[in-house]
C-alpha cells in the first residue's frame, strides 16, 4: 500500500469507478482529463498535468485585435472563402517561405479547422486516387487521432517504428512497408510527437525518393514548426530552414499547425500546404467522388468544402495579422519553444534524480533537444501502468503504446509545467520513489 500518496486511493479508484474505464492506463487524452476532472474535484489536489499537449502561453495580442477589428467590421455575416482570405493565404505563403525555403503559389495554401481537418481531408482525397490503395503509412511514435482519423475513414492502418530505422536503416524499412503498392499516403511529425526527435535532411531525403518511386502523397505535419532548439533558425528567408521533405520532392502537403507555436489553439485554425505541381496533378479516379480531376480542385472544392465550408471568418484574420508580424519581424514565435525548451530541461533532471529513464534520447548519432514532450519511463512498470499509478501521486501523462511506441512508457508534456510548480513535481516524485524504490542493480 502506498504511505505517500497526496490524493487518497479512495478517491482515485471512486472516480475511476464513475468513469467506467477499465484500464486507466490505455485511456485516451479526452478520458483521463475527465478522470483528472472528478480527482481534483473530490480531492482539493490540483494535477500536475502532462497529458495533454495544451499551449501553456498567452496568445500573441496581435491575433486577438485583429479579430476584434475583424468582428467590427462585420465578417460574422457573411461565409468565409473555403479557400480562404487573401490576406491569409499570401501570409501563409510568405511564411512558408521564410521558414521552410520554399515557394508555394497563395493558392496551394488552405485554412483548415485545425490542422486535424487538413490531415482527415488529405487522407480522405489519398485514399481515391489510386484504384485498390487504401492504406496510410504512419512513421510512429505518432498523435494517435492521425490514426483514428484513418480508421473512421475505412482506410489501413500500417505503422513503422521510426526510431529503429533512422538513418542508413530507413529505404530499407520503408520499401518494405510500401513494396505491395496499397499505400496512397505517408505521415509523420517533425518534430515528432510524443518522442521529440527530428528527421534530418537526409532521412527527408529518402523520403522523398520513396513518394517518387510509389506515387504516394507525403502528410508531413509541422504542428511544433521550428521548435527544436538546436537549430537557430532565422525566419527571415535565409537559412538554416525548417527541414522538409518539399526541398526534395513536390508529392507532399504540410500541416502547419498554429496551436503550438502561435498559442492559438482555441481558435481552431490551421494550414494545409499544397505545392503549385501537386495541386495540378491529375488523377482520374477523383472526378467520381469530388467532382474533380485535379488534386488541388477535389480537395479544397471536394473535401475541405463537404467538410466545414469554411474556417471560421474572423479567426483567419486573427493568424494572418500573426503570420504577419512574424514575416516582417516584429514577432519572433521562438521565444514560446525556448520556454517550453527550458522547462522540459528541467523536468527532465527531476524524473531521472527519482529514478525514471528517457525512453527515446537520441537522435540517430547525436542527444535530443528539449521540447514540448519528452518520454520517460520506470524500473518494473509498463507504460500503462505508471500512467494509472502516478495517478495517485497528482501527476498525468499518457501512455506510449496510444502512440503506436514499441518501447515501453508515458509521454509527457511540459506546457503545464511553468518553473513554479517543479519543486511541487520534485516533492511528488520523491514520494513515488519512496514507495517503489528503484531495485539496486547487481
Amino acid at each position: 500500500m502506498n504511505q505517500h500518496t497526496p490524493i487518497p486511493r479512495t478517491i482515485v479508484e471512486a472516480a475511476i469507478q464513475k468513469t467506467g474505464l477499465a484500464n486507466v492506463g490505455g485511456a485516451s487524452i479526452r478520458e483521463i482529463r475527465r478522470l483528472i476532472d472528478l480527482i481534483e474535484a473530490d480531492s482539493g489536489v490540483s494535477f500536475l498535468r502532462m497529458e495533454m499537449g495544451i499551449p501553456g502561453l498567452a496568445p500573441p495580442a496581435i491575433g486577438v485585435e485583429a479579430e476584434r477589428a475583424a468582428l467590427a467590421a462585420g465578417v460574422a455575416q457573411h461565409y468565409p472563402p473555403v479557400a480562404g482570405v487573401p490576406e491569409l493565404k499570401h501570409e501563409v505563403s510568405r511564411f512558408v517561405q521564410n521558414v521552410i525555403g520554399v515557394s508555394v503559389s497563395e493558392e496551394g495554401c488552405l485554412p483548415t479547422v485545425g490542422t486535424l481537418q487538413g490531415s482527415m481531408a488529405a487522407f480522405l482525397v489519398a485514399g481515391h486516387m489510386h484504384p485498390g490503395r487504401r492504406a496510410v503509412l504512419f512513421l510512429d511514435p505518432g498523435f494517435p487521432v492521425h490514426a483514428l482519423q484513418a480508421r473512421m475513414l475505412g482506410l489501413e492502418v500500417r505503422r513503422l517504428d521510426i526510431a529503429d530505422s533512422r538513418g542508413p536503416k530507413l529505404a530499407e524499412a520503408l520499401e518494405a512497408q510500401l513494396a505491395d503498392g496499397s499505400v496512397c499516403a505517408l505521415l509523420y511529425s517533425n518534430p515528432n510527437n510524443p518522442t521529440w526527435m527530428c528527421l534530418n535532411d537526409e532521412e527527408l531525403a529518402v523520403i522523398a525518393a520513396a513518394a517518387d518511386r510509389h506515387d504516394l502523397l507525403v502528410l508531413e505535419d509541422f504542428a511544433y514548426i521550428a521548435m527544436d532548439t538546436r537549430t537557430p533558425y532565422r525566419l527571415d528567408g535565409n537559412a538554416p530552414f525548417q527541414p522538409s521533405v518539399l526541398h526534395h520532392s513536390d508529392r507532399a502537403l504540410l500541416l502547419i499547425s498554429s496551436s503550438k507555436a502561435f498559442s492559438y489553439a482555441g481558435q481552431r485554425v490551421g494550414m494545409l500546404v499544397v505545392p503549385d505541381a501537386q495541386y495540378a496533378r491529375r488523377y482520374p479516379e477523383l472526378a467520381g467522388w469530388f467532382g474533380h480531376e485535379r488534386f488541388g480542385a477535389a480537395l479544397t472544392l471536394g473535401a475541405l468544402y463537404g467538410f466545414s465550408a469554411g474556417v471560421s471568418h474572423s479567426a483567419q484574420y486573427g493568424l494572418a495579422a500573426i503570420l504577419k508580424a512574424v514575416n516582417e519581424g516584429e514577432y519572433r514565435f521562438l521565444d514560446t519553444a525556448d520556454e517550453y525548451s527550458g522547462r522540459a530541461a528541467e523536468a527532465k533532471r527531476i524524473f531521472v534524480r527519482h529514478g525514471f529513464s528517457l525512453v527515446y534520447d537520441t537522435d540517430v548519432d547525436q542527444p535530443l533537444g528539449d521540447g514540448f514532450y519528452f518520454t520517460i519511463a520506470y524500473p518494473g512498470f509498463t507504460g500503462e501502468a505508471l500512467v494509472a499509478e502516478l495517478f495517485y501521486y497528482g501527476i498525468s501523462a499518457i501512455a506510449l503504446s496510444s502512440t503506436g511506441a514499441r518501447r515501453e512508457g508515458l509521454r509527457a508534456c511540459v506546457s503545464f509545467l511553468p518553473t513554479e510548480v517543479m519543486p511541487e513535481l520534485d516533492r511528488r516524485l520523491a514520494a513515488f520513489r519512496a514507495d517503489h524504490p528503484v531495485p539496486k542493480s547487481n
